[in-house]
């Protein structure tokens, strides 16, 4: 639990408690909760605990552990396996690995793929079958191999293209990362040949 969390908590049970809400039983059992998650954090290397490894990663002394530093094969599996996208609204999806917003520097936030983007994305990839689009997204953002920012001068500069390589029909998801936003917003997504792959990270 950050420090901002805890501040936000902290005073939602004193208002809470001026107003007669909480008894002293319920404002010591919340007391135990924060202290548990506290503890928990600090122990699991997260960003208070001191314990970074040498590449700046949190976890264990020596080393990022699964639990701190990297997420882990099982709850990787269980990203890819919760996308199922209903084309007829919004869709809000699990957020990013650990490991690629620390890399990215960014926070924790939803992903979203909005109905009007999977509107335009039909109509401009229609060599994307829509019974692939949980594939790709599960794929391409959850168990990526390739990530790099897309520096074109079209485009966002938030903008960055998560990667998933299979020979000769590699899946790109396109994510906007806007800190000004309430979820990274998928804006685009599709499979792409080993050549235009080069030739997209060239640009």
């Amino acid at each position: 639990m950050d420090r901002e969390r805890l501040r936000q908590l902290l005073r939602a049970v004193a208002s809470a408690s001026r107003r007669g809400i909480l008894t002293r039983d319920g404002i010591e059992g919340i007391a135990k909760v924060i202290t548990i998650a506290t503890t928990i954090t600090t122990r699991d290397g997260g960003p208070e605990s001191g314990n970074w490894g040498h590449a700046g990663r949190p976890g264990q002394v020596g080393g990022s552990s699964a639990g701190g530093g990297r997420t882990s094969e099982a709850a990787r599996q269980e990203k890819i396996d919760s996308v199922h996208i209903d084309f007829s609204r919004d869709n809000i999806l699990p957020e990013l690995n650990r490991e690629d917003l620390r890399a990215l520097g960014k926070t924790s936030k939803p992903v979203l793929l909005k109905k009007e983007v999977i509107d335009r994305n039909l109509a401009r990839h229609p060599e994307v079958a829509p019974e692939d689009y949980d594939k790709i997204i599960g794929q391409a953002l959850y168990n990526s191999d390739l990530r790099f920012r897309n520096t074109s001068g079209r485009y966002d500069p938030n903008y960055v293209n998560f990667v998933k390589q299979i020979a000769h029909n590699n899946m790109l998801v396109t994510i906007q990362l806007a800190n000004y936003k309430d979820n990274y917003e998928i804006i685009h997504l599709f499979t792409v040949g080993d050549r235009n792959l080069s030739r997209i990270k060239k640009k």
